[in-house]
């Protein structure tokens, strides 16, 4: 229990780090800001286009529709259509912040241990290499998690199951830009992981209270990338400034 409450303190304790360094914090603050307007102009065009939508969906009924069914309906549809925005904002939000998140991993590593750990290079090659591995790796998260909804299904031992390795895939999630900058490969990256199941399962578990709020998750995730640096530091032995 020790180690799974370790792990917790390093979720949180990435908070404190992008809130008192600042070569920590601009790299954070440049995808909440992206992602903060990808958010906003997806939400502002299902506000446009909601009245077009219900009047395609009615076609020539539309007469036949009083003006009370048609709010309701036309507020059915912006509920439905901001859930789909939360959701294509999640997906793309991973892929557009990786290349700002692994400069904040770099950043947050030379704090803590005083060196520089490694040097990915400018954004724009970061970027190349990183939109592919985002990519997959959320098609694994997405499999993974639709075996765990099979497995969430039995009584008790499935919703244990499941949660442990939800918690492991979003400590995989935020530790791998710094594992990455340590030279780990995918698969080490992986067994990393796995192999410090009781940190890494706390940390999992601070990263999932966060995830499940709505767009939460969105702005909190920097904060988990400088905390994941702190506990890969930290298991590996490194001494800490």
């Amino acid at each position: 229990m020790t180690s799974f409450f370790a792990g917790l303190g390093d979720f949180f304790a990435g908070f404190g780090l992008v809130l008192r360094v600042g070569s920590i914090r601009k790299w954070a603050i440049i995808p909440m800001i992206l992602n903060a307007l990808l958010f906003g102009v997806l939400a502002v065009l299902v506000f446009l286009y909601a009245d077009n939508a219900v009047d395609w969906m009615l076609g020539q009924s539309k007469s036949n529709w009083g003006s009370f069914w048609y709010v309701v309906l036309q507020v059915l549809v912006i509920v439905a259509g901001l859930m789909a925005v939360i959701v294509l904002t999640l997906v793309l939000s991973s892929l557009i912040a990786a290349p700002f998140y692994t400069k904040l991993a770099e950043a947050t590593l030379l704090h803590l241990t005083g060196r520089q750990i490694a040097d990915m290079g400018p954004l724009w090659k970061i970027a190349f290499k990183t939109i592919y591995q985002e990519a997959g790796k959320l098609a694994i998260f997405i499999g993974v998690q639709a075996v765990l909804f099979g497995i969430g299904l039995v009584p008790l031992v499935g919703q244990v199951i499941a949660g442990g390795v939800t918690f492991l895939l979003l400590a995989f999630q935020f530790a791998d830009y710094s594992l990455e900058a340590y030279g780990y490969g995918l698969l080490d990256r992986y067994k990393f992981t796995v192999a410090n199941p009781g940190r890494s399962l706390g940390f999992g578990c601070g990263a999932f209270l966060t995830t499940i709020i709505p767009l939460m998750g969105i702005f909190t995730a920097p904060a988990a990338v400088a905390g994941a640096a702190r506990m890969v530091v930290r298991l590996k032995g490194e001494n800490v400034r």
